[in-house]
């Protein structure tokens, strides 16, 4: 099971905008060129899960969140979940006069 977003910014920044989302989330992430893994560990509702983040191009990403065992069939709705935090977090910088760093 896999959950996906594919997402536009009206700002031409969001290289810049994810890893400020991920450090305000407190999730650890690896970066390799335009793409941000996170690994989440196991809870209550799933045997841990891998969000990947591929930047697409200034202004767009995809987002795609499985589990880390292909054996799980059900997650509970915890990934969509994670996708909605972050969604959330990405929306309010995005939205604010948020000072980026160069």
């Amino acid at each position: 099971m896999k959950n996906f977003l594919y997402h536009t910014s009206h700002k031409s920044n969001i290289k810049e905008i994810i890893p400020i989302a991920l450090e305000k989330l407190n999730w650890k992430y690896v970066k390799k060129d335009s793409n941000y893994t996170i690994n989440f560990p196991i809870n209550l509702f799933t045997w841990g899960s891998v969000m990947n983040i591929n930047i697409v191009n200034d202004n767009q990403f995809n987002i795609e969140i499985h589990p880390k065992l292909f054996t799980q069939i059900v997650d509970w709705g915890d990934n969509k979940r994670k996708i909605n935090k972050f969604m959330l977090v990405i929306q309010e910088i995005d939205n604010s006069n948020y000072t980026l760093q160069a």
